[in-house]
């Protein structure tokens, strides 16, 4: 089994832990894995998921909004643009 952490969030993202804390990227993580219920109709366990969903969670993540401190980042995933 596999897990979405925040490092493999961060280094899609480009990101430190310095410039985005934990606690945001695994709300995100949280965010992209309802999504993926949602979608599948299934239950996910980020933490404890298959590489598939571990990948889509990741990649979805990447397509969210977020912001770091008074920055507003939006990046966007080629893959969410399919």
């Amino acid at each position: 089994m596999a897990s979405a952490s925040v490092d493999d969030v961060r280094d899609v993202i480009n990101v430190s832990s310095a410039e985005v804390p934990d606690a945001k990227v695994l709300k995100m993580i949280k965010r992209a894995e309802v999504t993926l219920e949602l979608e599948t109709d299934k239950e996910i366990d980020y933490s404890n998921c298959t590489n598939e969903e571990k990948e889509f969670i990741t990649v979805l993540v990447v397509g969210l909004s977020f912001s770091v401190g008074d920055q507003n980042v939006s990046v966007s995933s080629p893959l969410l643009n399919l």
